[in-house]
Parts: C-alpha cells; structure tokens; sequence
C-alpha cells in the first residue's frame, strides 16, 4: 500500500500548489481591476475634499471645522501631525498641499489634508461616498469556490481508476466465491492498488493449494484407515466367534495392537505436516552435534530393521540449527530408504560451507521424472517403490519443509548401486527465529 500513500501524498501536494497558485492569480487579477477602479474614486473624493477646504479657508480654525461639518459626504474633525504615524511619503505629500487617503480597520475611506501645520484635517467619507474598498465577502466567496471546485475536479480525477481497479477486484472475489479457482491479478502495473490484486491472487493459489490439501487428505485418511479399521472389526469377530486358545487371543491381540499403531502413526503424520504446513518457519535454533544426532538415530531405527546401516563422518560436525526438527526430516528418509533398500543403507556426512547429508540405498530407484513429485504431500510412486513396507506419502514432504525453513534442499539422484541417493544440503548456521 505503500504506492496508494505517495501516490495520494503527491496529488493533494499538487493540488494544494495548484490551488494556491490559481487563487493567487485570481487575486491579483481582482485587485488590479478593483484597484484601476479605486484609484479613479479615491483621487475624486480627495480632490473634493481638499475642494472644500479652500473654499473655507478665509475662516478661522474652529469656523472652517463647523462649515466643513455641514457637508453631507464626509465628517472632518481637527488633528495635530504629530498625531498619526505617517510614511516618509506620505508626509512629503502633506507637507507639499496634497490629500493622502488610506483605510481604516472597518474599511471606510479616510482622506487627511493639511490645514496649517502642525494642523490637519481628518476627514472621514460618509454615505454615499463610502467606498467598500475590497469587498470581502463576495471576493472571498469567489475564490473558496475556485479551490474547492479545483480540488474536487483534483480528486475525480485521482479516484476515478482507483474506483474502477476496485470493482475489477470486487468482480473478481464475487467470481472466486463462486468458482473457487485461482486468480490472476486483471490490474495494470501503473494501478496504485496493483499490489494488493496480486496478494488477491496469491491469496487465491494459496487457499486453492489448501483445500486440495485438504481434499487429498480427507482421500488418504478414508483409504488408509479403512484397512487397519476392517482388520480390527475382522479380528475382534474372530474373537467373539469362537472360543480362542490363550495363544490364538494373544496372536489378534498383538494384530489389533499392530492395526491401532499404524492409525496412530498416519495421525501423527497428518498433524504434523497440518502443523508445519500453517506455520510459516518454528525454528528453535542451538548448536546440534551432528555426529552425535545421526549415531542415536541410526541405533534407534536399526533395532527395527534387518538392513544395516553404514554411517562414514568426516570428523566433528556440528551446526546451527533446530535439532529436533533436523532428526524428524533425517529420519524420514531414512525410514523411506530401509523400506526399499535390499542389503544396505548408507549415510555420508561432509561439511565445508555446508552441511552434505547424502543417504544410499540399493532399492529399485526412483525415475528422474518422478524425482520431484515424491515431495508432494500423499504422494506414493505406482512402482516398485510403492507400498513394500507401507507409508502414507507425508514422510519425504516433511522432510523437505523442514529442510526448506534451514535455508537448504533435498536432490533426488541415482547412485552407484542403482538406487535412490537424497542429498540434504544446508548452511550451517541459520538466523534464530524469534
């Protein structure tokens, strides 16, 4: 948004110049005219005024005052110069015989004359003559209609594609309600609201991704549930049906014990991968000793599986990371490699600028178009890697957003052997997440 800011802060900028500059002119153009007007009128009433002053001049002071009075257009009353506070020029003006006429705070024309120094006549224009000098209220009533009008006419102008690219956006949210598809962002680069249609549109692929997720695994808790569930139901018939010997009950009781299992561990991949996949990056950071992480994994699983597992380290490695996550995405694939490897698993461990974890096994191997695709979520390869030891396709997908969040990346190849090789590269040292 912070285009639709400067793009705002800049129209109303100019239209405050613009406004400014144009009441300014009118201004000027109004004053001139009043003023060619004014000037015209002033020179009149200070001619008669001075006039009138000749005429009574033969009087005394006090005479002159009380004929002058009897006029109809002016009040005159007696002051000495020192008394106001002329101008140089002014002054000069006064002192050579000629009227000088300036305004009072109402307004009103007031024209002084010299009478004998150090007296002078103020003389105060009265009705008719009264000279409204600038008319204030009409002037100003002008001029607040120019910069109003200016400003509105400022603001259509800016409002009016911004009002456009905002129906586009509200057709378009009333479309995805209807039709949830993902979006492309309809506005033009120059629109100042062009970066909130393209987080419209990622928004968009984002919740499309998640109720696919969401599909895919409502698909993958029906189908995989189902079986240890009909092999619950079957073994406790089994039981009700017929009188079992303590060995025939002990043999269902571990098969059902081995069913609930499985359910518990597809749960536990669900949650996880629901967990990871809301949480944008939960790195706890520490320095992990990955020599000593990778033995108590590799004795850990090798208790459960027949194949053996070789482990060749070059020397101490440790490494700046979230340990508990690091173990769970290694021993995803470590899991996933036992379950098709034929008569051996190994793991290499080489740190330069990052840390190499390479992982052997002599299965059938994963085609190089299908390389990629093992890393989405419930996904399980329609060959021979497919179901020999069982899985639910979330396995490799944790791995590999756990890795991602490290800054590093899982490659699939082949090896030597002719099997599956994954290569988990990392830096060794990664921001603590806070």
């Amino acid at each position: 948004m912070r285009r639709l800011f400067f793009s705002l802060y800049i129209v109303i900028t100019l239209g405050l110049l613009i406004i400014n500059w144009a009441s300014e002119y009118v201004w000027q153009e109004l004053q001139s005219t009043q003023q060619s007007l004014k000037n015209k009128e002033l020179n009149a009433l200070a001619q008669l005024a001075a006039g009138n002053i000749k005429l009574v001049s033969e009087y005394s002071l006090s005479e002159q005052l009380a004929r002058l009075n009897q006029s109809e257009f002016a009040a005159y009353s007696q002051h000495s110069i020192d008394d106001f506070a002329f101008a140089p020029s002014q002054m000069a003006q006064l002192k050579a015989g000629q009227a000088v006429h300036l305004f009072d705070q109402q307004g009103l024309l007031v024209v002084y004359v010299v009478a004998t120094l150090p007296t002078i006549y103020k003389i105060d224009i009265t009705g008719d003559y009264a000279l409204d000098n600038q008319n204030p209220l009409s002037t100003s009533f002008l001029l607040t209609f120019i910069s109003y009008t200016l400003l509105a006419g400022l603001i259509l102008i800016w409002t009016r594609p911004l009002w456009t690219d905002i129906n586009k956006l509200t057709r378009l949210t009333e479309q995805f309600s209807s039709d949830t598809t993902a979006l492309s962002n309809p506005l033009s680069s120059r629109s100042v609201v062009y970066p909130l249609g393209k987080t419209l549109s990622r928004m968009s692929h984002t919740i499309v991704e998640l109720i696919s997720l969401q599909k895919q695994m409502t698909h993958a808790i029906s189908h995989d549930i189902r079986t240890p569930l009909a092999r619950l139901k079957f073994s406790i018939a089994i039981m009700k049906g017929a009188n079992q010997s303590p060995d025939d009950q002990v043999e269902l009781t571990g098969e059902m014990l081995s069913d609930i299992e499985e359910i518990e561990r597809l749960i536990d991949e669900m949650l996880t991968y629901g967990r990871l996949d809301t949480v944008s990056s939960p790195l706890t950071i520490e320095e992990v000793n990955i020599n000593q992480l990778i033995e108590n994994l590799v004795e850990k699983l090798q208790r459960t599986s027949d194949v053996p597992i070789g482990v060749q380290i070059s020397g101490p490695v440790s490494c700046l990371c979230d340990g508990h996550l690091l173990e769970r995405a290694i021993q995803n694939i470590i899991v996933n490699g036992l379950r098709y490897a034929r008569t051996a698993l190994d793991i290499t461990v080489t740190l330069d600028e990052l840390l190499t974890i390479i992982i052997d096994d002599d299965g059938p191997g994963i085609s190089p178009d299908q390389r990629q695709q093992i890393f989405s979520p419930f996904t399980r390869l329609e060959n021979s890697r497919n179901k020999l030891g069982g899985g639910f396709g979330l396995g490799l997908s944790i791995a590999d957003k756990i890795i991602s969040w490290h800054g590093g990346e899982i490659i699939v190849a082949e090896n030597t052997k002719k099997g599956a090789r994954f290569i988990l590269t990392m830096p060794i040292a990664n921001q603590r997440n806070h």
